[in-house]
């Protein structure tokens, strides 16, 4: 199966919190365990997400969140255009 990584990785937030149709939810995976690089940054989107989730609510700022997340998702994007 081919795919733009790309697509996939636009993708990731919204299956890890459950967001894709079944039928796409499906076809996202069966793409991911076709390509090392994508599964590479699922597994570690994964591992910073539960790093952050792991942090106590009231020890992050809101804004601090905010900002986080918004670079690191730009981090996945900068690696793929590598």
């Amino acid at each position: 199966m081919t795919h733009n990584c790309r697509d996939l990785i636009d993708l990731l937030t919204e299956y890890m919190e459950g967001g894709l149709p079944p039928d796409r939810a499906r076809a996202f995976e069966a793409e991911l365990a076709d390509c090392g690089a994508c599964r590479e940054m699922f597994d570690t989107l994964g591992k910073t997400r539960a790093a952050v989730e792991s942090l106590r609510c009231d020890a992050i700022p809101a804004d601090c969140h905010r900002r986080l997340r918004s670079f690191l998702d730009r981090g996945l994007h900068r690696q793929l255009d590598a």
